[in-house]
């Protein structure tokens, strides 16, 4: 089952969107996501672009209808009560404005008008580390600064702006009319990095903050260092002849590395820019080069071998990792650090890699000739590696929890255990397990210390949510027996979980809230919508804003408020309306991993 609003494809009967948290089962022009909630899917939050390991993921795109306003008032929160909304204007367009909550919409600032929605989600990068990820529909607030970031569809392209709260209007950073735009932020030196693809050709762009965006390549691929101080890209000839640049950002200088080369296969950019690793093919064998950008130098790291499998960077050094298989008869693979060549780290039938956000730790799993897998943790410095958990599927994921953790599923016929380490693989936690069910996903805010598992029931297809603490053994069911449940939003203290959830099969979703404690009972908050798109708490923690859906028109849409307790009646703050984003909202942003 496809997404209508950000195109992830889903297994049939989902009733929430894997890959936006947006709700499943309505029409495309009725599903609206005004906030959805980012996700991180397992193993997607990694920083590679064009394939090496290292760099930046940037992606994007959907389309998506649209929603709009009229306005009660409500006091203001102060400081940072922003609100972005869609106005409609006919013909499923709409204008947007920024207000502060409680403003009429002729008293806010007109930022763009008769524009489409589309979706759009980028990573943000600080000091060549992973910090979050922001997207959405129409756009969003920067966190912690006073930015707002535009992104829409007008006519045919793709639009996006940048601005500062305050300023009277948005700077444009690119106008595309691509197939396909990928887009990712770096937050220290404060620089956009966007790719277009058009006709088979990639065309790399960056814009600073405050200044539109400028061309820096135009070529078969282009990608970026994961600090931002260098753009790497390949062009190639219809002789099979390749050229390689790097280009220094903040010199806006040029160097050609690789001149009409024969037989260049994939490259891979240290995280600072100083490294370019390649493979050359001739003959049906391969063979890895590591090029020192500063000093010329150019070692051959392998001779020529059977397969380069993969090769690459951490995302916060400079240390080449690579997999190979030296001849086509040998049955094992081997992983290997630059450093260490004389020996390989590991050996086995297959060999998959990953690091932790901030590249200190290097994690990998050896599968051996009995399909039995073994998880290893292991410090990029250097050093011996840690066993983690074995069994006949092993996944995993580092977080950006309070502690950070490590979680691993580990998958042994009908059983499914959730384990959680420390970066470093060590202090292993079971935090849950059960057999004839499948954990969908795992929600969490960054940098706090709880997990909700959304758990399924395989005979009936039930919903269960199970809360954890990401180091201790002591989670509980908080909710069981639901047909679907989807948290949307936590208390400033933490203490409150606002979900939408179905109670039976073909019942429209209903707006509640829990204590997250054991044994507490939900409270109903809204049982009068056909389906609810998003949802965050006000500063004091005392209300949930809300997007209602009410019917199937695309200003079918209501923005309400409720008492997070349950206290009164929901009321209307905004008719035909979608609160695209809330500037006072960040620690409601759930992640996901799945």
């Amino acid at each position: 089952m496809l997404c209508p609003v950000c195109g992830q494809e889903n297994r049939e009967g989902a009733q929430f969107c894997a890959g936006c948290g947006g709700q499943l089962g309505i029409e495309p022009r009725a599903a609206v996501a005004a906030k959805p909630t980012p996700v991180e899917m397992l193993k997607r939050h990694r920083l590679a672009i064009g394939g090496g390991i290292g760099g930046i993921v940037l992606l994007c795109l959907g389309v998506v209808c649209i929603a709009v306003v009229a306005l009660l008032v409500l006091p203001s929160l102060g400081g940072r009560d922003e609100i972005l909304l869609a106005f409609p204007n006919g013909d499923g367009e709409a204008d947007l404005c920024l207000l502060k909550l409680g403003q009429d919409q002729d008293q806010g600032t007109l930022l763009a008008e008769g524009v489409q929605s589309t979706y759009l989600s980028f990573p943000l990068i600080k000091d060549g580390v992973y910090q979050s990820r922001i997207g959405g529909s129409y756009g969003a607030f920067l966190p912690d600064s006073d930015r707002l970031f535009l992104w829409y569809r007008l006519d045919d392209d793709i639009v996006i702006q940048q601005m500062r709260i305050g300023d009277a209007e948005p700077i444009e950073v690119l106008e595309s009319g691509a197939d396909s735009l990928a887009v990712g932020f770096f937050i220290k030196p404060g620089l956009f990095a966007v790719r277009e693809n058009m006709d088979g050709q990639a065309r790399c762009h960056v814009a600073k903050l405050g200044q539109e965006s400028e061309q820096l390549a135009k070529a078969d691929y282009c990608y970026f260092s994961s600090d931002g101080s260098a753009l790497l890209y390949k062009d190639e000839s219809s002789r099979g002849e390749a050229t390689l640049t790097v280009v220094d950002i903040a010199r806006q200088k040029e160097e050609v590395l690789l001149d009409e080369f024969e037989g260049l296969g994939s490259t891979a950019l240290s995280s600072d820019g100083s490294r370019v690793a390649y493979v050359q093919e001739d003959g049906g064998e391969y063979q890895l080069f590591l090029m020192e950008r500063r000093s010329g130098e150019e070692v051959e790291v392998t001779d020529e071998v059977a397969s380069v499998y993969f090769f690459g960077f951490p995302p916060t050094g400079r240390e080449l990792y690579y997999s190979i298989r030296e001849d086509e008869d040998d049955d094992e693979v081997q992983l290997y650090a630059l450093s260490e060549s004389d020996q390989p780290i590991a050996e086995g039938i297959e060999i998959s890699l990953d690091f932790s956000p901030d590249g200190r730790y290097m994690y990998y799993v050896v599968r051996d000739d009995d399909g039995q897998g073994t998880l290893y943790a292991r410090p990029v410095a250097g050093g011996e590696g840690v066993e983690v958990a074995e069994g006949e599927g092993v996944m995993f994921e580092a977080v950006r929890t309070s502690p950070a953790r490590l979680l691993v599923v580990v998958l042994e016929g009908e059983d499914v255990t959730l384990l959680s380490a420390d970066y470093g693989g060590n202090a292993v936690v079971e935090l849950w397990s059960g057999d004839d069910v499948d954990l969908r996903d795992g929600a969490y805010l960054l940098n706090n210390s709880m997990l909700y598992l959304r758990i399924e029931d395989q005979g009936d297809g039930e919903d269960a949510l199970f809360v954890t603490p990401v180091d201790k053994d002591t989670g509980f069911y908080l909710l069981e027996d639901w047909d679907s449940i989807q948290p949307m939003a936590l208390s400033p203290n933490n203490r409150t979980l606002v979900f939408s959830a179905v109670e039976d099969s073909g019942d429209d979703p209903v707006l509640y809230s829990v204590e997250v404690k054991d044994g507490a009972e939900p409270v109903e908050l809204d049982d009068d919508a056909e389906g609810l798109v998003n949802a965050v708490f006000t500063s004091d923690g005392r209300y949930v804003i809300y997007t209602a859906i009410t019917g199937d028109d695309s200003d079918d849409r209501e923005v309400r408020r409720v008492r997070a307790d349950g206290g009164e009646e929901y009321e209307t703050l905004y008719e035909e309306a979608t609160l695209v984003d809330a500037r006072w909202a960040d620690r409601n942003t759930f992640w996901y991993f799945q």
